[in-house]
Formats: C-alpha cells, structure tokens, sequence
C-alpha cells in the first residue's frame, strides 16, 4: 500500500498538467476558424502535441481524447477519435526516440494522417466527393499548423513547460540540429498560416464571384426566356386580334384563301413553331400553317379532333393566350413541345358557337431554347427550364436529363454556398454529380435554373492548395538547407578551435593555426582567450610536472612500502592467498630446476566456529594468530613459504624435503598446535587442533596451482572424515597421475557443515581429557617414535 501511495503521488503532478492543457485544448476546440465551405481549422489540437512532447503515449492519448469530445460537438463527425488519437500516440512514440515534434508530425500526415483521413472520409462522412481531395489536404495542413504553434509555444515560454517530472528524455542536440529545427518551425508556421488565410481569401473572392456570376447569369436567362416566351406570346395574341378583326373573312370564300393566306406569311416570321393551326369550335382541325401540315397529320392520325387537349381548353377559359405543359405531340411527329393557343372571339360576325370558341394554337419546339444560350456558356454552365408542374422543357445536353421527365433536386445543406446550392438530381445514367445551382421564377410559372458542375469549382480550391502544399514544401526544404548552412558557418569555428586544442594537448607545443576569415566576432575573441589560458596551463604544468617528479620518488618508496603490505595478512602476519598463488610458480620451478620433490600442505583448524561461537571473536582472531606463530617457527626457512588461505585455514609450501622428515614436521606441528594454550578475553584457556592435508610430490607433477592444492584438499577432507587433529598425506613418484573423487562432499568446508554433532561442547569435551600433561606425554612418545624411524 505504501508503494502504492507513492506511485499515485508521483503521478498527481502529471495528471494536473495533462487536465489543465486538455481543457485549454476543449475550449478552443469550440471556435474552429472557417477557411472554405465548412472545412474549418482547429487549433485545439496543440493541446495533445505540447503533452506528446513532456509526457508518453498514455497522457498524449488521454489528451487528444479529451480535445477531440468539443472537436465532436462543434463539427458533428467522431473521425477525430481516430485520427487525432493516433496522431497523438504516434508523435509521443517518435519524440521518445530523440524526434523533433514538428519532423514526427509531418512524417505521420504524410505517412498514416492522409491516407486514413481519405478512408475516413469515405466509409463514415456523407460528404461530396469532389471535397475529399480538399479536405484530406486541409487536415495535413491544419496537422502541420497546431504542431509548429505548439512547437514555438515550447520555444517561446521555455520556464513554463520545463517541468522536473516530466516522461519524455531531455536530449542534448548539436547546435546546428537546434539551430536547423528552430528555422524550419519558423518558417513553416510563417508560410502555412500565411497561405491558409490569404488561399482562404482568394478562395471566398472567387467563391462569391462564382456565386454572383451563377446569379447574374440565372436573372439573364430568366430574363432572356420571358422575352423568348413573350415574343411568340405577343405574336399569336396579335395574330388572333387580326383574325378576330375580321370573323367574316374565314366563313366566305372569297375572302378566306386571302386571309389564310397572311396566317402562313405569319408563320413565316416566326420560323421556331413548328406549325399554326386553326381548331374550329367543334374541336375539328380546319387549317394549318403550312398548309401541307393538315394532310401529313390526317395522313398520320385521321380525322383530327383535338378533345380534350389542354392548349384548347385553356384557351377557352383565359382571356389571353395560353401557354401548356410541355407534351409528347403525336401530331408532329411525337416531337416534346410547348402550345401557345388564344380562343378567337368572333362575337361582332354572324356566326353561331357549337358550346366552345374556334381556337388558334402554335407549337413550339422545346429544343428551340437551346438558342437562348451561347455554346460559350454552354460549356461553363448548365441550363434547364421547367414548366409549371415541374416537368422539363429544356436541358442541357451536358446534364443528361430528358425533356417531359419531372426535374427534383436534393440539396447538400451541410455545404450550402448560401445563395445557392450544391444539389443532385436523377438523370437517365442514375444520380448525377455534384452542381451548384441558382433558381429563378418566370412570369408565365415555369422555372429557369442555372447549374455550374462543383468539380470545376472545387478543382479551382484545389489547385490553390497544391500550389500552396508544394510551395510549403518548397520553402520548407530551402529553410532546411539555409539553416544547415548558417549552422555550418556557425560552428566550423568551434569544431577547427576543438581541433587545434586537441592538436595542442597532443604535441603540447604553444602553436596555433590562424582562425579562418570569416569567422564571427565572438568566435574570434573566444579564440584568442582559449590561445592565452593555453598559454597559462603550458607554463603551469611545467612547473607542477617539477613538483610531481620530486614527489615521484617519496610515492614510489611509499608504494613500495604498501606493496608489502598488501602482500601480507593483517591478522596474522603471514602471506596471503593471492601473495601465494602469484609465487607459488617461482618455487616450483626452483624445485624444479633443483630436481626435487615438493610439498603443498593445507592446514585447518578444527570446531573454529565454535571458538567463535564461544569464546568470542577477538579469541578466535588471537587463535589465528598463534596458530600462525607455530607454524612460522617449525618451517623457518627461507624456501617456506606460509599463507593463509582464508578464514581458519593456512597453506604451506615446502621445498626440498623428504619424505619422512614432512611427515614428521606436520606431525610435531599437529602436536604442538594441540598442546597450545590460548586465553580468551576473559582469561579462559582452551586448546584448538587441526587437521592437515599434504601432498608431497615432484615438482614436474603439475605447474598449475590448483592441481597441488586440489589433492591437499582432498586429503585434508580425509582427515576431517576419519575424526580431524590428524594429518594425512599422500606421496606421488615421478609422472604418476592421480584422479580424487569425493563422493559426496566437495570441500573440508563441507564436512564441517555436515558434521552437525561436533559442537562447540566437543571442543570443551576435547579440552577436559586432552590436558596439558597427557598432550606432553603423548608428544614424547611421537617424538620417540619418529626419531627411531629416523635412525
């Protein structure tokens, strides 16, 4: 629980910080700033990039989590869960690696951003398809817009973001990196958010003035088509005032071919009818213009009576003349066309009504409005006119709508221009493209639309962002190359002074190469002042190297001193393991070269631990050191060689002795080490003993040190097996070879942990029965019993 409190307290500072920029990043996330359409730049994202460049992966993510919930509320598209999430993992991932944050930012938009953007757009956003490319390119740039801000924010208020318990390493970078990277965040934040906000003032200017020219040219076709439909309006209403003028002309002969006869040289001013017909009152088709039209429609359809028609009712019941739908007429040739009719009023005649007026009709083919628009403008925009039911009358050739089908548009609210549209509508091929349109009313109740195809539009936006993307990338790579150079001639200064003060502490020579023209004022002065502290340090190491060469001679006569004591045992005044294993080669080549045997001898004392355990320490440390008194006085000579080996246990080394004389020597040192008194620090006296091990062999047994001690090792453990305070020794002639195998304890050590029965009341027990005489009667009995073997 503890550990636990202190990780939480450690990680109390962290969360604050992280929560404190998250909710800055929140609240800025609500006012996106608009640059076309409803794209919009966020710059509530530097939120997550300043954490990804403090702290790791966990809080980056937390952030851009946090910053994307306004994100989401202001836009309506959860997308930013996604893309901002990874974006924020990804640059704390390369920031923890030693990446600059705005080189670990362009690397994702580039890499991952654009392309799961672009998928995103597809799958999850119902969005036009001609904006993807647009957007796609947008968020790179608005990617690219927060990371620089969040980079000179750093940069800027370096104490406010220099926190001690922050995750991410401090790397130490060369000046010319720093200087490079310090251009480039300049620079790129300068030319980006300077060509987003003056591209996004071209953009609304060419934007309205697309708006505008969609508007004017919609109010000239309205206008163009009510002078179209007025002036063939105009000329049947005049026509029937004529025939209305005189009723009688039609009835009597000689006077009717005449003014049939005007009808047709009527007609022929008017070239876009399609043919001018005269319906008498019982529905009866009585002429035509041209003539020959009534016998190629008998010809067609027999007998005509028109009914039910809609260009003679509608005559019948207004004043003026009347303008129908737009129909199929199976009188012409099943061509798509519009009527023009007024009924004639021949109330001043004598003539009689069957219940319904004579009626002149005029048919106008609907292709005839192509003329009303240039082939020009054609090709920049599109044209439909629909009657007062909604059905087409004319279409562009480009739209792909058929004439009579009922034109119905949905428009993209989301992507509104405003005043007008970005609409689709059904064609013959499916659902059309994307199109801006503009709607205006006719006085006659049709409709007129002006349509201009959004991908001119939109590829208009985006080629101003790819040139504004590539010059971006451009000056980016310039700032890059002019930074690399200003750094270059900013520290070739430094790196040619490390390498004349190298060169200088090499030959210790007061020569220095002249500094390169070119170089800054500050590096010059610099120059200068290393060149005289230089100066300083020659003069004084000269004198301190007199000292040092006097002092040389007392230190080499101190070290000589210290080497002798650390070739010494400090407790017992004997050498040591190491003194004994760095030696032990010279006196086996001595014997060696003397043809001699010799002996390895291993010496442990028995129940030490129990001296320990209960006369003390400071007993068992004056137990050594008698010990080692003992053995120094019985091998004496200068060819002895006497160490401790470690803990209780000592080493001998002995050259040039026989058989039975080592075997005596060991045995009287056995003896006598038994019948020592040793007094502990309350003036006790105990006795110790000890058990040895010794190999004697010749000297060409083995030139390796652990050899010879290996096998008096081996017998030592013989003797602590078979009761301890006795010596076992193993003789080897010449070239024999030997193989130990211990069963089942490897070391005296071992036995001294087995024997769990020896205690230190054994010791006591030992010391009660073994006194001082019986040791002494014993002695010279031994001592007896080797001289006779001597003799």
């Amino acid at each position: 629980m503890k550990k636990l409190s202190v990780k939480i307290k450690e990680q109390y500072k962290p969360v604050l910080f992280v929560a404190l920029i998250s909710l800055f990043g929140y609240a800025l996330n609500f006012y996106p700033i608009p640059l076309f359409n409803n794209i919009d730049l966020v710059l509530g994202n530097v939120a997550f990039v300043i954490v990804a460049m403090r702290f790791g992966m966990l809080y980056s993510l937390l952030c851009a989590l946090i910053v994307c919930i306004s994100l989401t509320e202001s836009t309506g598209h959860p997308f930013g869960f996604w893309l901002f999430g990874l974006e924020a993992v990804f640059i704390a991932w390369l920031r923890k690696r030693g990446w600059y944050i705005l080189y670990a930012d362009l690397l994702f938009w580039f890499v991952l951003g654009m392309p799961l953007t672009a998928l995103l757009l597809f799958y999850q956003i119902n969005m036009p398809e001609q904006l993807w490319f647009l957007t796609t390119i947008k968020q790179a740039f608005n990617g690219l817009v927060y990371a620089c801000l969040a980079g000179l924010i750093v940069y800027f208020f370096p104490a406010l973001f220099d926190i001690s318990y922050q995750q991410q390493p401090r790397a130490v970078r060369t000046l010319q990196n720093q200087l490079v990277y310090a251009s480039s965040l300049v620079i790129s934040f300068s030319i980006i958010t300077t060509s987003i906000f003056v591209s996004h003032k071209v953009i609304k200017s060419q934007h309205d003035i697309i708006q505008q020219n969609i508007i004017e040219r919609k109010h000239h076709f309205v206008q163009t088509t009510n002078n179209y439909l007025q002036t063939y309006q105009s000329a049947i209403e005049n026509l029937a005032i004529m025939l209305n003028a005189n009723p009688d002309d039609l009835t009597r002969q000689a006077t009717k071919d005449q003014s049939l006869a005007y009808v047709e040289k009527f007609h022929n001013k008017y070239p876009d009818f399609l043919g001018i017909a005269l319906i008498a009152d019982d529905k009866h088709l009585v002429y035509t213009s041209p003539s020959a039209l009534i016998d190629q429609v008998k010809d067609r359809v027999g007998t005509v009576k028109v009914g039910q028609d809609e260009f003679f009712i509608g005559a019948q019941v207004t004043s003026g003349s009347y303008i129908s739908k737009v129909f199929i007429s199976k009188y012409l040739g099943d061509k798509p066309i519009i009527t023009i009719s007024q009924a004639l009023d021949f109330s001043g005649a004598d003539i009689s009504y069957s219940g319904y007026k004579p009626v002149l009709v005029a048919a106008l083919d609907s292709g005839k409005f192509s003329k009303l628009v240039s082939a020009n403008l054609q090709n920049k925009m599109s044209y439909i006119i629909t009657d007062r039911v909604g059905n087409v009358v004319f279409a562009s050739p480009q739209l792909g709508i058929e004439p009579l089908k009922s034109f119905q548009f949905s428009a993209e609210n989301d992507y509104a221009f405003g005043k007008t549209k970005l609409v689709r509508f059904k064609t013959k091929e499916g659902d059309s493209a994307e199109y801006f349109l503009s709607q205006g009313n006719l006085k006659n109740g049709w409709q007129a639309y002006v349509l201009v195809d959004s991908i001119a539009v939109v590829k208009q936006v985006e080629r101003e962002y790819i040139l504004v993307f590539a010059l971006l990338i451009l000056a980016f790579l310039i700032a890059v190359s002019l930074a690399q150079r200003i750094g270059s001639e900013l520290t070739q200064p430094m790196v040619f002074i490390l390498k004349q003060l190298k060169k200088f502490d090499r030959n210790n020579k007061l020569e220095f190469a002249p500094l390169f023209k070119g170089a800054p004022q500050e590096v010059i002065l610099l120059y200068a002042e290393l060149q005289r502290n230089k100066t300083e340090i020659l003069e004084y190491q000269t004198e301190l190297e007199n000292k040092v060469a006097e002092r040389t001679d007392e230190l080499e006569r101190a070290n000589a001193k210290l080497t002798q004591l650390a070739q010494k045992d400090g407790l017992t005044g004997v050498f040591n393991r190491r003194y004994f294993d760095e030696h032990f080669g010279l006196h086996r080549k001595l014997a060696y070269r003397n043809q001699t045997n010799m002996a390895v001898v291993l010496i442990d004392l028995d129940h030490f631990k129990g001296v320990n355990d209960q006369h003390g320490h400071l007993s068992g440390d004056e137990c050594l050191r008698v010990v080692s008194e003992i053995m120094s006085e019985e091998f004496s000579r200068e060819t002895d060689l006497i160490a401790r080996f470690g803990g209780e246990e000592f080493v001998l080394m002995v050259t040039q002795i026989t058989e039975q004389n080592l075997s005596y020597k060991l045995e009287r040192l056995r003896r006598t080490i038994a019948a020592t008194v040793i007094y502990d620090e309350q003036n006790k006296p105990f006795h110790v003993t000890a058990s040895i091990g010794a190999l004697l062999a010749p000297a060409t047994y083995s030139d390796e040190v652990q050899s010879w001690v290996k096998l008096a090792d081996h017998k030592l453990y013989q003797a602590k097996r078979e009761g301890r305070n006795q010596v076992c020794m193993e003789v080897l002639a010449n070239d024999q070879k030997v193989e130990i195998i211990v069963d089942s304890v490897d070391s005296v050590d071992s036995v001294d942990s087995v024997d769990s029965v020896d205690s230190v009341d054994s010791v006591d027990s030992v010391d009660s029965v073994d006194s001082v005489d019986s040791v002494d009667s014993e002695n010279k009995k031994t001592d007896a019993q080797l001289s006779k073997n001597d003799h």
